[in-house]
């Protein structure tokens, strides 16, 4: 392993990009064009510097003969998919990874194979598609396990694990943070150990065990700490602030939600910085001032914008909305529902879609402009019959049937 892999492993981007660069000016040929990869890759995983990826990416595709070089055509589809995947464009991830699948499928190249059905069910995973992710997960698993990749079998239990904690079987998820753990800890791989740590504190944070998550939280903080890794750090923080949040500890919830704001600042995270300011919204709404909270959704609106963070995009206009809703300006809420609503469709977020459909309905009845709603939903209904989005269709048939019980 390069020195720049231990630097990206353990969170120091900036350094690793320095080392590849070196290495770049002494490199030809297909070394030269994996090390352009690793840049990519990096700029990506470590800094969420989409463009900059991206426009590697592009000169790769546009210089390289697909025949001549199959495998890094393979992989700068891997990193497109990426890019779209945190940039919650998940259609378009959808596209790359599954091109990334067929590229490897043709070179036979079975870790690649893996990787690419590990990827799809990421991509599924986002988008609340959890039955489609959960084959493609347990594929990638078969795969690694047949490898003997044992990082990448930790990864996919982790994976794996969060598909149950989704469905909010806690217990089965517990089992395979669990088992990730055990592995990270055979090879030690103390990155993955502080993953499996932190996943394990979420899930005792959804049973409602504070002091549980707390306590694998705060190792996952001095794990990352340890490891030298900025960025998992403040999630660790984000990740606190949420459980301080649930105990209605709202300014220690603010203490580490500004400690994620900070590491973010610092390392040019600019999807931490846009949820950090999220957090703070949530915190000043449930707190009661509006003003505040609206302040700070409008910031983390501008920073989704910033790298076209299409979920953080989302998340802000809803809270907007919400916050509207609390101040009772009724017609500036239903504005912001309706914006989020159709996001939510675009990004294929069929959880979101159906409540941001309910909380607009909720507020066409309490003005008393059922007519409104009703033209609304039959508009919906028509634009969405024959869609995917079973889920919202099913709600907008429900809110029609509501909207005929109070006629």
């Amino acid at each position: 392993m390069s020195r720049a892999e231990v630097y990206e492993l353990v969170g120091e981007p900036n350094k690793s990009l320095i080392d590849y660069k070196v290495a770049q000016e002494y490199s030809e040929g297909e070394g030269f064009l994996q090390i352009r990869l690793k840049i990519a890759d990096t700029l990506l995983q470590g800094l969420s510097d989409y463009d900059k990826s991206n426009a590697i990416i592009k000169e790769i595709l546009n210089e390289i003969d697909e025949r001549k070089y199959p495998k890094i055509h393979a992989l700068a589809l891997k990193i497109i998919g990426g890019i779209y995947l945190d940039q919650s464009k998940y259609n378009e991830a959808l596209k790359y990874f599954k091109n990334f699948l067929l590229s490897c499928e043709k070179l036979s190249y079975k870790a690649g194979i893996g990787e690419a059905y590990h990827n799809i069910a990421m991509a599924y995973q986002s988008t609340g598609r959890i039955e489609e992710a959960l084959p493609c997960f347990m594929k990638s698993l078969a795969i690694s396990k047949e490898e003997d990749n044992l990082r990448s079998l930790g990864e996919d239990y982790n994976c794996i694990g969060g598909i149950y904690w989704g469905r909010g079987d806690y217990d089965e998820a517990l089992s395979y943070f669990n088992e990730s753990l055990n592995i990270a800890n055979k090879i030690g791989d103390k990155q993955g150990a502080a993953i499996a740590i932190g996943n394990i504190g979420i899930i005792y944070r959804s049973k409602g065990e504070s002091k549980k998550a707390l306590s694998n939280l705060f190792i996952f903080e001095k794990l990352c700490k340890e490891l030298g890794n900025p960025k998992r750090n403040g999630v660790a923080c984000c990740n606190i602030g949420n459980v301080y949040f649930d105990m209605e500890k709202y300014d220690k919830a603010l203490d580490y939600y500004k400690k994620y704001l900070r590491i973010s600042q610092e390392i040019g995270y600019e999807k931490g910085i846009s949820t950090a300011y999220g957090n703070f919204g949530i915190i000043y709404g449930s707190k009661g001032e509006f003003d505040k909270a609206l302040k700070y959704f409008k910031k983390n609106l501008k920073a989704a914008r910033k790298i076209d963070y299409q979920q953080g995009i989302l998340d802000a206009i809803g809270n907007i909305g919400s916050v509207y809703e609390a101040k009772e300006m009724n017609s500036k809420a239903i504005e912001f529902y309706k914006k989020a609503l159709d996001l939510s469709t675009v990004i294929e977020d069929y959880r979101g879609s159906a409540i941001y459909l309910q909380s607009i309905c909720e507020l066409y009845k309490s003005e008393q402009m059922h007519d409104n709603a009703v033209t609304y939903l039959n508009k919906l209904k028509k634009n969405f019959t024959g869609s995917s989005n079973s889920r919202l269709l099913a709600e907008i048939s429900t809110q029609l049937d509501k909207l005929e019980d109070t006629r």
